[in-house]
This record gives structure tokens, sequence and C-alpha cells, in this order.
């Protein structure tokens, strides 16, 4: 039982009437809509009291500040404060739980709004000149009301105001650049340490795991990883099994958590974060997403639009047909661009033509790589960039086997020079390889870099636009490599490797996500009957593999790191040539070019 003086009325606080207790202080319930907090440390009653005096009126109402002074009955020294009373709340820290989050029915959705309204709430603060200093799981309650969540930020008198410090701060959530500072000193926290803070609480509700979670074996401890910025986006870092990874979240909630805490780069949350809806549960894994197609089982449906034939499941039709065989064909969005040359002049799709004869030899050994306006044209010592709007052709200064270390994709053309890859256009650098030795393939926005040094092979992955190389773990080979290639989707890559091991040829594949995390692997014999042997004509859509085979196209998906077989499409097989290249448009649509044809083949689950 405990007495105190409110308002110059005595009341009594019985054991009954107590709604949490914490290292500062005991918190009971009072009157309708009010409770009363209590200090529990008799220290630091006289520094309180005086920055519960100084406490600015007209804050945010999510911001339980305080609303009258509690002093000792008999010696009239301030004990504690009178704050407004949340019912039904929980803390937000419930929200990282999967089992709370399912029987409460609280979607992704709903978590991003209530972070973007606390968003909000400390942009007021902010505005104001305040921190709000100790953000944690513990003191962000949540309240539901009709479709929405609604925050209420508690333990507002540890708020750092002017001549007044905030002089505590949780482990979990405390930027590591406090760790060892004196706060009681104050100007220790500021606006950056509170969207760290938000930035924590939003990505453990979201993935289920602190962003300096797992097991690492160099750095043991959380606050170790943190010191040394070694989140969850590393490769060394082995995730618990409750935890989901980074690439369930779109392009922009990713590359905001990556800045925060893989390179310390520290900003509020993303603009608009809550609008429109952005994730969806997956009807097989039962993960929360927020892209078209699942990138954790990659189960997506192969086409979301109805066949005109149910019955066979499947429809073919002729979309591009030529006198001249195509030298290149890309899916851009549904449509389709290919090239054809005849002689010494290319054509495209839109009908711009180009004569190559002045600027190549007839024997230069082209690759083309196609954009919706231009052609970029390379060969082992020259690249020339043809933009089909203007008529002008661009020389791009070529580096050492220039058909190796040139690529391009989304406008961007990606360089190998000294060692580093370049991004022209951006004028930015990614990162460091072999020179001489690195080939670069690039598609669907993303770059792929890969050199082998004996037996040891080397990948690395990166967005074409911005960010660094990520290195991907892959298992030494043996065996002499006779050719390369990779395929794209939005968010992976196949690497293949052919070799020769002496006594028959070994394609060798591996499929990363853009994070440069390996998804699944194998080896299969040349000779063997596996139609994985054919994946250099085939497709990635959506982390799966669709190849063509004898009996029609086949569909793999990855599973605990393996290639794994989940479809028979045999209705395909009078639409597959022998040397037919598969490539998969954005709406799940399957284009087939063989020779001077390509067929759109629209397939049904």
């Amino acid at each position: 039982m405990t007495r105190v003086a409110v308002d110059g009325r005595t009341v009594t606080l019985d054991d009954a009437d107590l709604l949490g207790e914490g290292g500062e202080g005991r918190v009971f319930r009072y009157g309708p809509d009010a409770a009363i907090k209590v200090f529990s440390n008799p220290a630091q009653l006289a520094g309180r009291a005086k920055k519960l005096e100084a406490f600015p009126a007209g804050l945010p109402p999510e911001v339980l500040a305080p609303l009258g002074l509690v002093r000792d009955p008999n010696r009239g020294e301030v004990v504690g404060y009178v704050m407004r009373r949340v019912d039904g709340a929980f803390d937000v820290g419930r929200l990282a739980e999967r089992g709370f989050r399912a029987r409460e029915h609280i979607d992704a959705d709903a978590v991003t709004g209530l972070f973007e309204h606390v968003g909000r709430v400390l942009a007021a603060l902010h505005a104001r000149g305040l921190r709000f200093g100790d953000l944690n799981a513990g003191n962000l309650l949540v309240t539901r009301r009709p479709g929405a969540l609604s925050p209420h930020l508690i333990d507002a008198d540890s708020m750092e105001l002017p001549g007044f410090p905030c002089v505590v701060g949780h482990l979990r959530t405390v930027h590591p650049a406090l760790y060892g500072r004196d706060l009681a000193k104050g100007g220790c926290f500021t606006e950056e340490t509170d969207h760290f803070a938000l930035a924590v609480l939003l990505f453990e509700s979201l993935l289920h795991v602190h962003p300096y979670g797992g097991v690492h074996p160099t750095y043991t401890t959380l606050r170790a990883r943190a010191a040394a910025r070694v989140s969850v986006f590393s490769d060394d870092v082995v995730l618990p099994k409750v935890a989901s990874r980074p690439s369930v979240l779109d392009d922009e909630l990713r590359a905001y958590f990556e800045e925060t805490f893989a390179r310390g780069v520290v900003s509020p949350l993303p603009a608009r974060l809550a609008l429109g809806r952005r994730f969806r549960r997956c009807p097989t894994c039962g993960i929360e997403h927020a892209h078209k197609a699942c990138p954790t089982c990659g189960i997506a449906p192969i086409r979301l639009v109805p066949a005109r034939a149910p019955s066979s499941g499947l429809r073919a039709e002729t979309i591009a047909e030529r006198a001249s065989p195509f030298v290149a064909v890309r899916a851009e969005g549904r449509a389709a661009l290919f090239a054809t040359l005849d002689g010494r002049r290319l054509s495209r799709e839109s009908g711009a033509t180009v004569d190559l004869a002045p600027y190549f030899p007839e024997d230069a050994g082209l690759r083309f790589d196609l954009e919706p306006h231009t052609t970029l044209v390379v060969s082992d010592d020259r690249a020339i960039s043809f933009d089909h709007g203007t008529g002008k052709a661009h020389e791009i200064a070529t580096p050492k086997r220039g058909r190796a270390a040139l690529a391009s994709t989304n406008g961007e053309i990606l360089r190998v020079r000294e060692g580093i890859v370049e991004r022209l256009r951006a004028g930015t650098r990614a990162g460091a390889v072999l020179d001489g030795l690195t080939t670069l393939f690039a598609g669907r926005g993303l770059v792929l870099a890969t050199y082998r040094v004996g037996s040891t092979r080397f990948a690395f992955v990166a967005s074409a636009a911005r960010g660094p190389l990520r290195q991907v773990r892959l298992a030494a080979r043996t065996g002499k490599t006779r050719r390369t290639f990779a395929l794209f989707d939005d968010r992976h890559a196949l690497l293949g490797e052919l070799t020769d091991d002496g006594t028959r040829d070994v394609m060798h594949l591996d499929l990363v996500d853009d994070l440069g995390h390996l998804c699944a692997t194998t080896t299969v014999p040349m000779d063997a009957p596996s139609p994985l042997a054919r994946a250099e004509q085939g497709a990635l859509s959506a982390g799966r593999l669709l190849v063509p085979a004898d009996g029609g196209l086949v569909l793999y998906g990855a599973s605990r790191g393996a290639f794994s077989h989940l479809r028979d499409i045999p209705e395909a097989a009078p639409h597959l040539p022998a040397l037919a290249e598969l490539h998969a448009t954005s709406t799940g649509d399957v284009l087939v070019a063989s020779g001077e044809r390509i067929v759109r083949l629209v397939l049904t689950p």
C-alpha cells in the first residue's frame, strides 16, 4: 500500500491497483481514466521533480505526458506524476511474436500503418526540439481501433528535454554510438537515435528477429554485432528458424533497413510507409511478403489470367516472325524485345535499323544487349550503344575481354575496369573483383560478377542501379570451365557453369537471391536425363526455374538448398523446338524463341 498526495488530497494506492512495475517505478490505476507513476529511486527524486515541473505542454496526444505532480503527503517532495491511462493495450514487442499476431489477426499492413503513425509523432516532437530518447518495446503501447492500431508512448518522463537529459537506454534499441557513453551528461540522444530505435522495433515486428540478431561465429553477442554493424543482411549471420528473411520486404523498405543497420546511415522511416496494401500472405508457406510471388517458397501463379482453352491449360500465339534469325530476345514487361541480323544490318522489333558495317568487322563475334530504345553491341575490343530515338551511336571505352567485362540492364551499363565494377550511367562503383578474369552478367536490374581461381569460385550480386556487390558463398569446382551463363528475374540470378572433368561435361547450377544468399545448388552430368541439363535454355520467374524438356516444360523451385520438381507441363511440347530459348514475362507468360519465330505461351496453374 502506497500513500501519495495529488492536488493536495491524500490518495491510497493499493497493490490491487498496480498496473505495472519496472526499474524506474510502479504504475497504479487512478480514477476512471488515469494512472499514477511513483518513482522507486529516492536519489533521483530532486532531479525528476525539476524535469516534471519544466515539462512542455501541448505534446501529441499519443505521448502520455505528465498531467499533474504526485507528492509525498508528509514531506511534500515530488515522487511521481499523473498521466492518462490506456486500457486494453499491449506492448509493441508482442508484434514480433508470430503466435500473438496470428491469434490477434494482425497483419503486416496493420504493423506498417502503426509505425507510420509513430513516425509522425516523433516528427512532431523533433519539430519542438524534443527527443524521446529511450524508445523501446516496453514503452510503446498499442491498442486496437476499427481497421488500425493506435500507438501510445509511455514513460515520457524519461524524454530528453532542453536541460534535462534522458539518462536511460535499452540495449536492444539504443544506437550503437551510445554504447559506453555516460547518458547523464546529456546531448547523447538525437533525432537519429530516435529514428534508429523506431527502425529496430519495426524490423523486429515485420521479420521476427532483431536486426543484429541471429548467430555469428566471431561477434557472439548482440552488442558486438551492432557495434560492428554485422546485421542479418550479412552472409555470416545464421537466422533463427522463427525469422523471416529480408527478401519478404519490398525494395524501398528493405533498402531502408539495409542502409540503417548494415551501413549505419540512419534516417526517418520511408515516407508514406503504409500507403495502400503492401503485404500478402503466401497460401502455401504462410509467410507474409510484399511481392507478386512468394520469395520464400517461390509459389505464384505462372499466369494470372484464365486461358481461353481451359481443357488444355495452355494457349499459344505467334507474336513475331521474321525472315532472318533472332540474335537477341528479351522480355520487357509482357512484351518481347528482339533483334535480327540480315547480313550487316541490325533490325529491332520497333522497326529501327542500324548498319553495323562501319563499326564492326564481319567476324567480330558480337553480343547484343537490348533496351526499349537502345541496343548495346559488344565485341571483345569495342562496344557501341545505339540510340534508336536519336539515331546516334555512343562508343564506350572497352576493357580487357570486352564481351565478358561489359553488361547492361535497366538503362545502366556496367563495366569491369582495373578490378572495379563500375556503373557508367550513375558514375558509381559497385565493388572490387579480379581484373582480367571476371565475367559480368546483367538482367532485370541485377548484375552478377563471377570468376574462378583454381578450384575456388567467386560470385557477387548487386543491384545494377545502386549498392555494393554482395559475395555469394559457392562450393569449389574441379574440371575445366567451358562456358558460363546467367538467367535473371527481378530478385534472383541463376549462375550456370559447364565444366569438363576429363571424362564428361557437367552442368553446375547455383540459384542466388539479390542479397547474395545461395537458394539452391545442383550438379548435373550433361548426358543425364535430367531437364536441368538444359537450364541454359530456360527462364527464371519468381525464383523458380522453367526449362524445356523432351516432354514439354518442367518447373523447378528451391527447397532446402536444392532444386525441387514442382510441375510438368506436357501440353507445351508441340511449341518447343529443340534449340528453343525461354523468356518469362512480368505477367507470367512464357516466350519461346527459336530461329525466326517467337511464340507466347499462356499457362494456367
